[in-house]
């Protein structure tokens, strides 16, 4: 118990880890999605950059690794308040058809779940929030009758994957690019 408290503690400390905090993905969740991946998965890789909100293609994550300039979309070019990960999932112009993608399956999966109304006010409408992104791609907050949470979140979790995954792969040239302008630096030793 004293381990958890202090993991939990440390957990609320650092802002970047707010989304892993909401979530609290379970054992079964982390071996899935995480875990029993082969090194260089794609799918791993983004929902385990998602949850830490250390997606590079995050304009204030790029500008953290790089110490460049915070808040300017390299993808779309637009300045965007708040250039953070929910801000980058449901805004940018340059993710538009990965995001119709990603609400067209996650509005099926939440309408043959029953929770389709939870879907549309919680995902689907609002301001971009990180409560947002737990809701859209984790399931965060869904209720309906006889919900089997643990097959509802891997059913979000694969349209998301799939949708952006898909898009990155359709646009490597230019997330190539962008990693070429921004490199992450080396440590020093």
């Amino acid at each position: 118990k004293k381990i958890r408290d202090a993991v939990q503690r440390d957990l609320r400390r650092h802002p970047s880890l707010a989304l892993l905090w909401m979530v609290r993905p379970s054992l079964r969740w982390r071996k899935r999605w995480i875990l029993r991946r082969r090194p260089g998965d794609a799918a791993s890789e983004l929902l385990a950059g998602v949850l830490c909100d250390r997606w590079l293609l995050v304009p204030d994550v790029r500008a953290q690794c790089t110490q460049g300039p915070a808040g300017v979309c390299d993808l779309c070019g637009a300045a965007h308040p708040g250039a953070d990960l929910a801000t980058t999932l449901f805004v940018c112009p340059s993710l538009a058809a990965a995001r119709l993608v990603w609400f067209a399956c996650g509005r099926a999966i939440a309408g043959q779940a029953g929770c389709l109304q939870w879907w549309t006010s919680s995902c689907e409408a609002g301001r971009p929030t990180i409560y947002r992104v737990a809701a859209a791609v984790f399931g965060l907050g869904a209720r309906a009758p006889g919900l089997r949470r643990d097959l509802f979140q891997d059913a979000l979790c694969s349209a998301f994957t799939r949708a952006l995954t898909q898009w990155l792969a359709a646009n490597v040239s230019l997330v190539g690019a962008l990693c070429r302008r921004h490199p992450t630096p080396r440590p020093t030793t």
